[in-house]
């Protein structure tokens, strides 16, 4: 199975790159944001999963292993496709989607084309036991959340336990003094 291509560029087309390694030019498929990040000629190396079907075998790059890794996550639900996939993985970054998973937001997923609610729902519903306590810390963005983490991490709670806690944070509590009396709530009953 090929992991990694490295090579130059030898052609850019709308939804593919032709990669020169070894004499050999691999047609593979990218995202229009790979492509914006990529230059002809320049040598460059793809993470690549390999998708075989009964009569085609087709590649997928990716710039870092962490769109790869999700990309298969995606195409690993049923009704996700790899050209959905890439679509996702154009719409926003692995960050991004990550954080839609976390906080259930099908909007990001029903705004690829082809993807509705019910296949959006599939998405979040498996990839969310999936994200790890390190990818915990995405959600962990704005100012205001930096601000009630150290509010507890001030009364005696661990980093990573009040983040835990705040990546459950329902979506009407606006206030930070709503949020810091929500977690500390949920900190308690553990």
């Amino acid at each position: 199975m090929i992991i990694t291509l490295k090579g130059k560029i030898k052609y850019i087309g709308l939804n593919f790159i032709i990669l020169e390694t070894g004499n050999i030019g691999y047609k593979i498929f990218v995202n229009s944001k790979t492509l914006t990040q990529i230059s002809k000629k320049k040598n460059y190396q793809f993470y690549v999963h390999q998708h075989i079907r009964e009569t085609e075998l087709d590649l997928y790059g990716f710039l870092t292993f962490e769109e790869l890794e999700l990309f298969e996550s995606l195409i690993s639900i049923s009704g996700i496709g790899p050209k959905a996939g890439l679509a996702i993985l154009t719409r926003a970054k692995p960050d991004q989607i990550k954080t839609a998973i976390l906080k259930d937001d099908l909007d990001l997923f029903t705004a690829v084309s082809g993807v509705g609610r019910k296949t959006a729902t599939r998405i979040i519903l498996e990839l969310k036991g999936k994200i790890s306590a390190d990818d915990l810390s995405i959600i962990i963005g704005t100012g205001d959340n930096d601000d009630i983490i150290e509010a507890l991490k001030n009364l005696g709670y661990k980093t990573e336990e009040s983040k835990r806690a705040l990546s459950k944070i329902p979506r009407n509590l606006k206030t930070s003094e709503e949020k810091i009396k929500w977690a500390l709530q949920q900190l308690s009953k553990r």
